[in-house]
């Protein structure tokens, strides 16, 4: 075949990585926003989707026998991500010499019915190593030389694809292991995990627990035999996601059998720590590549020391920018609301305001959760109450994640998670309740691998002690969740006019869908389509292979005016907006996207609630946007906007 060609044109421009150039020193920003897109070729279709490798030249001079090449694998927890996570890496090693390329493989999506088994991701992942070994020629590249990476779920496919034995299949030549999963029988959440704790599609008679499922694909059993090739594996000791004594064991085991593995144990790293901001921090960043830097230089596959410094200043892009969007996105970033978008002092994401009349005046009450790094007790909802939403006082912890009785801790029945907290917050208030949070629970923050599934608390007065927590929704929530690993990005609740409550949720298979109770703690259904499959409401919505849509919120303005906004995918470029004048039947409001990071020169966003301003009756907008905040630390800043509730596009 040809040299590569076609320039991509991808839906995912968070990808555009460049033909690079060299320089003396980079910083984060400097591989965080490249000018020109990566080459693309499909490598692997599957029931008619052609899964695609990102490759980036190298602007220095072709080696004799061609580049090396190192072979990027996202994490995600195998059931989310994308390339685009580890496109700073890809830049940063393009520009050191090698040929950087981002592996794209099928996701086992939470939000999908069944669940794709792991074991496909890792067929993916082998057929981009084949396709670049087989086409080194094509891709100027040394195949010899070609090493792979990963971070997480991706430190495991990489790790599997140096460790595991396939026949016919040749392995990588180097491993580079940042905080990756290597052992699947003693994951803390392996239970949640597709094709380990279930088996495989049409082997339901195969007779395999889930420990020997997942000792077959776990790289730490492999690591023991001779010939494994040489690994840097990086670590944290506070990742409480995967527990550093796998990389432990890992090492050991690498070094027993005589293989070669340079072992770095950092102390109080977390997990991701490798992943742009607010994952990792730009220091453990440049260190982690300085690190994979100075092995590569080992193996005499890059020459001279590391380029990767720390700016004077954190990178002030965090986000990879996507500016090839699905839709009809607005040219400035902004359509139907009134500019500018006025910044307050506040922060946080899943917010709600509740505006209350105290003495003839108007209270503001801003909600939100708080996600501690000390367990349930550190994880809670809080609320800052003022005379506006630029006068808040100081934050209230309402209650914990202590109150949660129903989250058990993974493979555990019988011990609640010490990790369980609330996410995804919507609050309100009802004449026979008081306040009404509507949330999403989970036993720790692991997006695609553990439950998060909708539940309600209450409270009379909405002080602190006296929530109670009604627990996790029941009925046809509690049935689905009995069949697979559901991750909803959580949603809206409303008391309709006839005294019944209607959830609105996604991560049931559908973008948004629909359930409906007499009772908060009674039985829930939900609405559902002629065949009898949950009801799709956002059907006007781009879902797409990286995205179907997250963190949706519905605002009732009144009988006949219902608003509902959604973030297209993570990272979030866009918010849709959609109109209903029943709250079921929904339609585009006009043109979208609505809002994209072009509104916020590029800085990240993440999701849209909004409210109904009591003195005007306008649509107010709270957008979360990743700034610098009034303590000089990073956080989810929330900007004002606003709209007239009567517009109709």
């Amino acid at each position: 075949m040809p040299r590569l060609q076609r320039i991509a044109s991808l839906g995912i421009a968070a990808l555009t990585l460049i033909t690079c150039h060299t320089v003396s020193a980079l910083t984060l920003a400097d591989i965080g926003q490249p000018a020109r897109p990566p080459r693309e070729v499909v490598y692997r279709t599957v029931a008619g989707r052609g899964l695609r490798l990102f490759v980036s030249l190298p602007d220095s001079a072709r080696p004799a026998g061609g580049w090396p090449v190192l072979l990027c694998i996202h994490g995600g927890g195998w059931g989310s991500g994308t390339p685009e996570y580890m496109a700073h890496i890809a830049t940063y090693f393009a520009s050191r010499g090698m040929l950087a390329v981002n592996v794209e493989y099928r996701i086992s999506d939470p939000k999908q019915t069944p669940r794709m088994p792991i074991q496909e991701c890792l067929a993916d992942c082998r057929a981009a190593l084949r396709y670049v070994r087989e086409h080194a020629a094509d891709l100027e590249a040394d195949p010899a030389r070609i090493a792979v990476t990963g971070d997480s779920a991706g430190g495991h496919l990489a790790a599997a694809l140096g460790t595991l034995p396939a026949e016919g299949e040749t392995r990588p030549a180097a491993m580079i292991l940042f905080n990756p999963v290597l052992d699947l029988v003693t994951l803390p959440w392996r239970d949640g995990i597709p094709g380990v704790a279930t088996p495989m599609p049409g082997e339901s008679g195969d007779g395999l627990t889930p420990e020997e499922r997942g000792r077959l694909i776990s790289p730490l059993h492999f690591a023991g035999e001779k010939g494994t090739p040489p690994t840097l594996l990086v670590h944290g000791t506070e990742d409480t996601c995967v527990p550093v004594e796998q990389a432990d064991r890992f090492a050991a085991a690498l070094k027993a059998a005589g293989n070669g593995c340079d072992y770095v144990r950092k102390g109080g790293w977390k997990h991701a720590f490798v992943i742009r901001p607010p994952y990792g921090t730009e220091a453990t960043i440049v260190e982690s590549l300085a690190a994979a830097d100075g092995f590569l230089s080992s193996l005499g596959w890059i020459e001279g020391t590391p380029t990767i410094t720390l700016a004077d200043a954190a990178a002030a892009q965090p986000f990879p920018l996507v500016t090839d969007l699905p839709g009809n996105p607005p040219a400035g970033g902004l359509r139907h609301w009134k500019p500018p978008l006025r910044p307050l002092g506040a922060t946080g994401a899943y917010v709600s305001v509740v505006v209350r009349p105290e003495a003839g005046r108007a209270k503001y009450e801003l909600w939100c959760n708080a996600w501690g790094e000390d367990g349930a007790a550190s994880r809670g909802i809080v609320v800052r109450r003022g005379e506006s939403l630029d006068r808040l006082g100081e934050a209230t912890t309402v209650c914990d994640g202590t109150l949660i009785s129903d989250v058990m801790a993974p493979g555990q029945a019988a011990a609640l998670a010490p990790g369980r907290g609330y996410t995804r917050t919507a609050m309100l208030t009802d004449p026979e309740y008081g306040y009404v949070q509507f949330c999403c629970v989970c036993p720790d923050y692991l997006p695609g691998s553990v439950p998060l599934l909708p539940a309600v608390l209450v409270s009379r007065t909405g002080e602190a002690g006296s929530f109670r927590y009604l627990g996790k929704l029941k009925g046809d929530f509690a049935a689905e969740a009995a069949k697979r690993t559901v991750w909803s990005d959580g949603g809206s609740l409303i008391r309709l006019a006839d005294g019944r409550w209607r959830a609105y949720v996604n991560g049931f298979g559908t973008v948004l869908a629909a359930a409906e109770s007499d009772r908060l703690d009674g039985e829930w259904r939900f609405l559902c389509a002629a065949d009898g499959s949950i009801r799709e409401l956002f059907a006007e919505f781009p879902k797409g292979p990286h995205g179907g849509g997250c963190f949706p919120t519905v605002l009732r303005v009144a009988e006949g005016n219902w608003h509902a906004w959604i973030t297209d995918t993570w990272p979030p470029q866009s918010i849709w907006h959609f109109h209903s004048e029943d709250g079921l039947s929904w339609k585009r409001f006009g043109r979208q996207p609505e809002i994209t990071r072009l509104a916020v020169d590029g800085q990240g966003i993440k999701c849209l609630r909004a409210y109904v301003a009591p003195d005007t009756q306008e649509i107010v907008g709270l957008l979360s946007v990743w700034q610098t905040g009034p303590d000089a630390e990073a956080a989810w800043m929330l900007h004002e906007l606003r709209m007239p509730s009567d517009l109709r596009p």
